[in-house]
Protein backbone atom coordinates (compact mmCIF):
# COMPACT_ATOMS: atom_id res chain seq x y z
CA UNK A 1 0.00 0.00 0.00
CA UNK A 2 1.13 3.55 -1.03
CA UNK A 3 -0.50 5.44 1.42
CA UNK A 4 -1.67 7.82 -1.57
CA UNK A 5 -5.08 8.58 -1.03
CA UNK A 6 -5.77 11.80 -2.35
CA UNK A 7 -5.94 10.89 -6.18
CA UNK A 8 -9.00 7.88 -4.79
CA UNK A 9 -10.66 11.09 -2.54
CA UNK A 10 -10.65 13.45 -5.50
CA UNK A 11 -12.25 11.03 -7.86
CA UNK A 12 -14.63 9.53 -5.58
CA UNK A 13 -15.56 13.35 -4.20
CA UNK A 14 -15.40 14.46 -7.70
CA UNK A 15 -18.08 11.17 -8.61
CA UNK A 16 -20.54 12.20 -5.68
CA UNK A 17 -20.63 16.05 -6.35
CA UNK A 18 -21.68 15.07 -10.06
CA UNK A 19 -24.54 12.98 -8.91
CA UNK A 20 -25.49 15.66 -6.41
CA UNK A 21 -25.78 17.99 -9.40
CA UNK A 22 -27.83 15.66 -11.13
CA UNK A 23 -30.28 15.61 -8.41
CA UNK A 24 -30.57 18.78 -8.43
CA UNK A 25 -31.35 19.29 -11.88
CA UNK A 26 -33.81 16.71 -11.43
CA UNK A 27 -35.84 18.27 -8.45
CA UNK A 28 -35.82 21.57 -10.14
CA UNK A 29 -37.20 20.12 -13.30
CA UNK A 30 -40.23 17.77 -11.59
CA UNK A 31 -40.59 21.09 -9.28
CA UNK A 32 -40.75 22.98 -12.30
CA UNK A 33 -43.47 20.23 -14.08
CA UNK A 34 -45.20 20.07 -11.18
CA UNK A 35 -45.83 24.21 -11.25
CA UNK A 36 -46.53 24.43 -14.99
CA UNK A 37 -49.27 21.74 -14.69
CA UNK A 38 -50.99 23.64 -11.70
CA UNK A 39 -50.68 26.59 -13.97
CA UNK A 40 -52.74 24.42 -16.48
CA UNK A 41 -54.96 23.49 -14.14
CA UNK A 42 -55.89 26.71 -13.09
CA UNK A 43 -56.10 28.26 -16.69
CA UNK A 44 -58.45 25.26 -17.33
CA UNK A 45 -60.69 25.92 -14.29
CA UNK A 46 -59.99 22.49 -12.57
CA UNK A 47 -59.84 22.19 -9.29
CA UNK A 48 -61.00 19.37 -6.73
CA UNK A 49 -59.35 16.16 -6.79
CA UNK A 50 -58.09 16.64 -9.95
CA UNK A 51 -55.87 18.96 -8.52
CA UNK A 52 -54.99 16.95 -5.92
CA UNK A 53 -54.17 13.97 -8.14
CA UNK A 54 -51.51 16.84 -9.90
CA UNK A 55 -50.30 17.64 -6.52
CA UNK A 56 -49.02 14.20 -5.66
CA UNK A 57 -47.97 12.56 -9.17
CA UNK A 58 -44.03 13.75 -8.82
CA UNK A 59 -44.52 10.77 -5.82
CA UNK A 60 -47.08 8.66 -7.43
CA UNK A 61 -46.51 9.03 -11.14
CA UNK A 62 -48.63 6.05 -12.28
CA UNK A 63 -52.00 5.14 -10.55
CA UNK A 64 -55.36 3.49 -11.64
CA UNK A 65 -58.66 5.12 -10.81
CA UNK A 66 -59.76 2.47 -8.14
CA UNK A 67 -56.32 3.47 -6.38
CA UNK A 68 -56.88 7.36 -6.60
CA UNK A 69 -60.68 7.24 -5.37
CA UNK A 70 -59.36 5.19 -2.41
CA UNK A 71 -56.40 7.58 -2.05
CA UNK A 72 -58.32 10.79 -2.11
CA UNK A 73 -61.47 9.20 -0.39
CA UNK A 74 -63.67 10.33 -3.12
CA UNK A 75 -66.33 8.28 -4.91
CA UNK A 76 -64.79 6.26 -8.36
CA UNK A 77 -67.28 8.12 -10.87
CA UNK A 78 -65.19 11.54 -9.10
CA UNK A 79 -62.21 9.86 -9.72
CA UNK A 80 -62.90 9.12 -13.56
CA UNK A 81 -63.77 12.66 -14.50
CA UNK A 82 -61.00 14.18 -12.68
CA UNK A 83 -58.76 11.77 -14.79
CA UNK A 84 -60.27 12.12 -17.77
CA UNK A 85 -59.73 16.10 -17.39
CA UNK A 86 -56.28 15.18 -16.57
CA UNK A 87 -56.08 13.09 -19.70
CA UNK A 88 -57.31 15.98 -21.95
CA UNK A 89 -54.90 18.58 -20.49
CA UNK A 90 -52.08 16.08 -21.76
CA UNK A 91 -50.99 15.50 -18.02
CA UNK A 92 -51.67 12.09 -17.68
CA UNK A 93 -51.95 9.02 -20.38
CA UNK A 94 -53.62 5.99 -20.60
CA UNK A 95 -51.02 2.87 -20.91
CA UNK A 96 -52.96 -0.30 -21.21
CA UNK A 97 -55.12 -0.08 -23.53
CA UNK A 98 -57.92 -1.63 -21.71
CA UNK A 99 -61.34 -0.81 -20.72
CA UNK A 100 -60.86 -1.93 -17.10
CA UNK A 101 -57.93 -2.11 -14.91
CA UNK A 102 -56.65 0.42 -16.75
CA UNK A 103 -53.22 2.42 -15.21
CA UNK A 104 -52.48 5.95 -15.86
CA UNK A 105 -49.47 8.18 -16.12
CA UNK A 106 -48.22 11.40 -16.55
CA UNK A 107 -45.41 10.43 -18.85
CA UNK A 108 -43.60 13.86 -18.28
CA UNK A 109 -42.67 13.02 -15.05
CA UNK A 110 -41.58 9.59 -15.77
CA UNK A 111 -39.45 11.19 -18.48
CA UNK A 112 -37.72 13.49 -15.82
CA UNK A 113 -37.33 10.41 -13.19
CA UNK A 114 -35.86 8.55 -15.88
CA UNK A 115 -33.56 11.26 -17.40
CA UNK A 116 -29.59 9.79 -17.51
Amino acid sequence: MTGKFDPWIRFFSEAVRAQAVLAVDRIDALLDWKQHALDRLREANVRGVAARIVEDLIGYPMLTPTTAAQMYSVSYPAVNTAIRRLEHLGILQERTGRRYARVFAAKDVLRIIDAR
